[in-house]
């Protein structure tokens, strides 16, 4: 849900603030800069905590960014965007690499083939999620669907964290 709504966080940056095409490409370097530093950061990141705990901060940032989109609309400012963008930036990448070494952790090197064709085809049945988000944002605004989809995420990042939160206590 998160990645499906960069597009619609850069279609709020326009509608709700007074751009030219020096600020949207400034946001684009906002975001290809989070990107780099995500792929840096993020590998240690993994080492350190483990995939399950990555991935859990993944969603943690795709519950916190369109929270924070929402904030930064309400200032109406176009500097405000900068960090969104470099956060969503972060964002991507973390959520490929969290997601590439949870891969890692639950296949074998047999396998590992299989789960990424399956995790494949799954985004695959995601790809109309951004036409359903458009449609959502036309019908009841941007500030409902963006809190929907925050809200959406806390059952899957309680999902995430449950089966490490039982682990620590065996031990």
């Amino acid at each position: 849900l998160g990645v499906a709504l960069i597009p619609f966080i850069i279609y709020l940056a326009q509608t709700r603030t007074p751009l030219n095409g020096a600020w949207v490409g400034g946001y684009l370097v906002m975001l290809v800069t989070g990107m780099l530093v995500g792929n840096a950061g993020w590998i240690q990141i993994i080492r350190r905590g483990g995939s399950n705990w990555g991935l859990g901060s993944v969603i943690t940032l795709g519950i916190i960014l369109p929270l924070l989109v929402l904030s930064v609309t309400a200032r109406g400012s176009e500097n405000w965007f900068l960090p969104v963008f470099l956060g969503a930036g972060v964002f991507l990448a973390a959520r490929k690499i969290s997601i590439d070494s949870l891969i890692r952790d639950i296949s074998t090197a047999e396998t590992r083939t299989l789960v990424r064709g399956i995790h494949s085809v799954c985004n695959l049945l995601v790809a109309p999620v951004p036409v359903v988000i458009g449609l959502a944002i036309m019908l009841f605004g941007p500030n409902l669907v963006f809190i929907t989809v925050s809200v959406c995420m806390v059952p899957t990042l309680l999902a995430i964290r449950k089966p490490y939160l039982s682990r620590a206590s065996v031990k």
